[in-house]
């Protein structure tokens, strides 16, 4: 049986945690191209929340997949700041990868 949406996201909340709070919003349409994105909230110039966006979809592992990235995304500002120039820089990749290998491990995806 395919995990849902709701057991990758618990998963991975707990195995990797933020200090930060972080909104998962769920909805049927995205702003601009793409299944998701990962909206930052600052206060006094430090990242201070997170929402995650992920568009719905009867294909629960796209879901899954975009949310993976944009936890990424909270991952790697998290550890190494704003962004400056580029939003898939390599340490997003080492996140992503830990993410991805997590999956893999306790869903049995491949």
């Amino acid at each position: 049986m395919h995990p849902t949406l709701k057991e990758v996201v618990d998963g991975i909340r707990k195995e990797f945690p933020t200090d930060k709070p972080v909104k998962l919003i769920v909805t049927p349409s995205i702003i601009g191209p793409g299944c998701g994105y990962c909206e930052v909230f600052t206060c006094k110039n430090e990242v201070c929340a997170y929402t995650v966006h992920v568009r719905e979809s009867r294909i629960v592992i796209l879901m899954i997949e975009t949310f993976i990235h944009e936890w990424a995304h909270v991952l790697d500002i998290d550890k190494h700041g704003i962004y400056r120039k580029h939003a898939h820089r390599s340490s997003w990749g080492v996140q992503y990868a830990k993410l991805w290998q997590y999956f893999e491990n306790n869903f049995g995806a491949s």
